[in-house]
């Protein structure tokens, strides 16, 4: 699976993100968990990219992102949930799929059913 890194920007800074292009195949949203960064699934995601186009994005604070969490205590999760929207939008528009485990699943959940996120479906991973 060859991919490349790629800077998205988001509010407040950029985050660190993997894409595994795959044109005109519908697209692969995936958010890993609290404490891990998208390098840690790349092996879970190597045979997904045969029918998608993945979008992997290291959250704040995590991986390669360029910008860390506040060091006050988060409020809630909804911070993740717009920059996941943010990740998508800096792609041109398909079918999208969600896919997330642990915290990256809640966010997920957030950011479709309250920030706009648009997906066909969703898979959540516990």
């Amino acid at each position: 699976m060859a991919g490349q890194r790629l800077n998205v920007e988001v509010e407040g800074g950029a985050l660190s993100v993997w894409h595994f292009p795959k044109p005109e195949a519908p697209r692969l949203i995936f958010s890993h968990a609290n404490g891990f960064n998208a390098s840690t699934y790349r092996q879970f995601l190597a045979p997904l990219n045969a029918h998608f186009e993945i979008i992997a994005p290291d959250t704040r604070g995590h991986g390669l992102s360029q910008f860390p969490l506040p060091s006050t205590r988060l409020p809630d999760w909804h911070v993740f949930a717009r920059d996941l929207v943010a990740v998508s939008a800096a792609f041109e528009p398909r079918t999208t799929v969600f896919a997330g485990h642990s915290m990256g699943s809640v966010c997920g959940l957030l950011a479709a059913g309250l920030h706009g996120l648009d997906v066909a479906g969703m898979a959540m991973i516990e």
